[in-house]
């Protein structure tokens, strides 16, 4: 009888181990990774690397990759200050600096990045003057970065290594008039 018992007690316990694991996944998380976990909707732990297990529906894990993603975003169009039609083509890297405030308000972060990134562009761009120099490139591309790190930082990430590959003005034809020949 006692045999029985203990047979059915250990029977029992083995199916609640296996229930809890399959509900619980397991993540591994490798170096240039970090995992983020949210508990009671309050700011995320950050996870290192290494094998962590997730259960959905207490406490998931997030992986986010830390490295440095390269963009290049080609011609631009914008009107500057001069309302000169112009084009500018850019690039640089989009760098996580805080994984849980990256995860909580991008859902993907490259393709929302490169959103905002490309509207802040457009911003700065048409408040300064489309000027090819090499002074004109660095000017702007100080602008843009404040810019930037103003609309992203608030995101958990930042733009780094930003450079002005292209950047070309249509010059304002204003009408001649015709009473001055």
């Amino acid at each position: 009888m006692f045999a029985q018992v203990f047979i059915f007690v250990c029977f029992i316990a083995a199916m609640i181990v296996t229930i809890r694991m399959r509900r619980s996944k397991p993540i591994y998380i490798v170096d240039y990774q970090a995992g983020v976990r949210f508990q009671d909707g309050s700011t995320g732990t950050i996870l290192p690397p290494g094998n962590h297990r997730s259960s959905a529906g207490q406490h998931p894990i997030t992986v986010i990759d830390l490295r440095p993603h390269q963009f290049i975003l080609e011609r631009l169009p914008f009107r500057d200050v001069l309302q000169a039609n112009s084009v500018i083509s850019i690039g640089g890297e989009i760098v996580v600096i805080d994984p849980p405030l990256a995860v909580s308000t991008l859902k993907n972060l490259v393709n929302d990045s490169l959103t905002i990134i490309r509207e802040s562009l457009r911003q700065s761009a048409s408040q300064s003057m489309a000027d090819p120099s090499d002074e004109g490139r660095a000017r702007f591309v100080e602008a843009a970065t404040v810019e930037l790190d103003r609309e992203l930082k608030s995101r958990g990430v930042e733009v780094k290594n930003l450079e002005v590959t292209e950047i070309w003005t249509q010059p304002v034809k204003h009408p001649i008039p015709s009473e001055a020949n």
